[in-house]
């Protein structure tokens, strides 16, 4: 027997007819509706017991951890010496490795070779000519500065001011009109006044 469903209609306006096989069709969904919710029920219920387990266990490690010393710290410590063991051993790093190393090879190469270019340099411009003039004057003034000190100091003859006077006359000698400003006289075991 077909029943007749009021609200349901076809595309054509006329009423749709219900067969038993749609009717166990709708059955069928109906049951598995309810066993769908049946079976969420269930799934939720299990999801709560292995939260509550594994935060069980959770609590059982750490207490465990420690008992035996192991802390927070140590455990960062260990992870990130292995994570830097597994970017060492990584191709990437080991190809930027083997680059950095060429390079700095490179680059030690190339400074060694500038720097025995400019010892070389340095050895050619102290045997040239105008290089062992300037020494020898140098090392005449020099030589000639001693002199005077050393002949001053020992003899403690010449005063402070008599070197001043000869050096002045020896200025006006050869000509030099300039006039250097000299400090004044200070008398031996006398006070400033």
């Amino acid at each position: 027997m077909h029943r007749v469903l009021p609200n349901i209609s076809s595309a054509g306006g006329t009423p749709f007819v219900m067969c038993g096989e749609f009717r166990l069709c709708l059955k069928i969904l109906l049951a598995m509706g309810t066993l769908r919710l049946l079976v969420s029920s269930v799934v939720e219920e299990e999801i709560l017991t292995l939260r509550h387990v594994l935060a069980s266990k959770v609590k059982q490690s750490q207490d465990l951890k420690r008992k035996l010393g192991i802390s927070v710290w140590r455990e960062l410590q260990d992870d990130m010496s292995q994570g830097i063991r597994n970017v060492k051993e990584s191709n990437v790093y080991q190809k930027t490795e083997s680059v950095i190393k060429t390079t700095a090879e490179k680059t030690t190469s190339l400074l060694g070779g500038l720097g025995s270019s400019v010892t070389t340099k340095l050895g050619q411009l102290k045997n040239s000519e105008s290089f062992r003039s300037i020494e020898e004057r140098v090392g005449t003034a020099y030589e000639n500065v001693k002199t005077k000190v050393t002949t001053s100091r020992s003899n403690s003859m010449q005063s402070f001011d008599d070197a001043l006077r000869e050096a002045e006359g020896a200025r006006k000698a050869s000509g030099d009109t300039t006039t250097q400003a000299t400090s004044p006289t200070i008398p031996e075991g006398g006070t400033l006044s």
